[in-house]
């Protein structure tokens, strides 16, 4: 964003008048006479600290990928389950054994400090 430098009144009075000029412009017909690398300029223009902005629209969407095809839920549902049953479990750190605790134990402490 371009920050103006003040040297003195008459220059502000000066670049007032210059903006007057585009508060009665139509914001469509400005849009319209952008091209596509101006409006995406535009759009990276977003602050994704902003929290007055919702989550989707903090980022833009930097997706240009056609879809690969029509989505069968009940194929892919069949191939997430068949990589589940194949994958192998990661070791454990501690090994089980039956009736011993691991861990930390839940106090009530900790329940009341969040």
């Amino acid at each position: 964003m371009a920050t103006i430098k003040v040297v003195d009144k008459e220059s502000v009075r000066l670049v007032r008048e210059d903006l007057k000029k585009y508060l009665d412009m139509d914001i469509d017909e400005l849009l319209s006479q952008l091209t596509e690398e101006q409006i995406d300029e535009l759009n990276n223009e977003n602050d994704p600290d902003n929290s007055c902005l919702p989550p989707s629209e903090r980022c833009r969407n930097q997706t240009k990928k056609s879809p690969t095809g029509p989505l069968d839920r009940k194929k892919l549902l069949r191939y997430l389950e068949k990589l589940g049953k194949e994958d192998k479990d990661w070791d454990e750190k501690v090994p089980y054994e039956r009736g011993q605790k691991r861990g930390r134990r839940l106090s009530s402490t900790l329940c009341l400090a969040s």
